[in-house]
């Protein structure tokens, strides 16, 4: 039985651990100020009343090792989930988001301030970017898994309507959003490119403002009142793309609140595209 300080330490490891990944793929959201937490700029930016995080006690008793292990179930808190499948519109309005604050900071963290709406309108699964006609001098373009026979690569199209939002500062000074703001998860993980129980990153993104520097390839514009088509890959273990799956939007990597808001699908044979 671990004691509860070990497990303390070893989830503060794995926190630094993610960000740290995070900044080493330049896909990190900006905060000039680098004592400002998120919960403290949510609360400038929504004008919210001080709030004050639970603090939560292990218990001596209760063996916690599984939990940072388990793979994901997309089903978990389903009364709390927010999903549609493919061809239907999910909604992302940050001010229903943050009504979480108050069930255990059940919070996903969209970098907006206002409502956004996102459908999937279109999923593949191709050997490849160069399969999928991604050309070699894109800024996304990697050769990482191009010879690996075990890896495919699924191509994922949204629709996505700002409805009202503007970027949240607390997430970017750039005026921008993110893409990094998606990512997919698997039902019950993947078995290699990324550990079981982390969203899968952004590999490939069509939508990003031109000639930025590579740091900032995952920011993109849209306006109020526009509705933009955005195409979204990533990077899959073969054994593992025909699993049920979901795109999860929010900036939140934590357990559960990273499941909160899904776009759902399953890969059909009809979705696999030959070479």
């Amino acid at each position: 039985m671990r004691k509860p300080m070990t497990i303390v330490i070893i989830l503060t490891v794995i926190s630094l651990l993610t960000a740290m990944l995070c900044i080493s793929q330049g896909i990190g959201f900006e905060n000039e100020d680098g004592d400002e937490s998120l919960l403290a700029g949510l609360m400038d930016i929504y004008d919210l009343p001080s709030y004050e995080p639970h603090i939560f006690v292990l218990d001596e008793d209760k063996d916690y090792s599984l939990a940072l292990n388990e793979p994901f179930l997309l089903d978990m808190n389903e009364d709390k989930v927010y999903s549609a499948g493919q061809h239907n519109t999910l909604v992302l309005d940050s001010n229903e988001d943050l009504l979480g604050l108050d069930d255990d900071f059940y919070v996903a963290g969209f970098d907006w301030v206002g409502t956004m709406e996102v459908t999937l309108v279109d999923v593949a699964v191709y050997d490849s970017m160069e399969h999928a006609g991604i050309d070699s001098n894109d800024p996304f373009f990697s050769r990482d898994f191009q010879d690996n026979k075990e890896i495919r690569f699924i191509l994922c199209t949204i629709v996505l309507e700002n409805v009202d939002a503007i970027p949240n500062p607390s997430f970017s000074k750039s005026g921008y959003f993110n893409i990094s703001n998606f990512g997919l998860i698997i039902e019950g993980g993947s078995s290699s490119v990324m550990p079981p129980n982390e969203k899968q990153l952004v590999f490939y993104f069509d939508g990003t403002i031109p000639d930025v520097s590579p740091g900032q390839r995952h920011y993109y514009s849209i306006e109020k009142g526009e509705i933009r088509q955005f195409r979204l890959g990533f990077f899959v273990d073969e054994a593992d793309y025909y699993k049920p799956s979901a795109i999860c939007v929010g900036s939140r990597a934590a357990f559960p609140a990273c499941l909160k808001y899904q776009l759902r699908f399953a890969i059909t044979p009809e979705m696999v595209k030959s070479a």
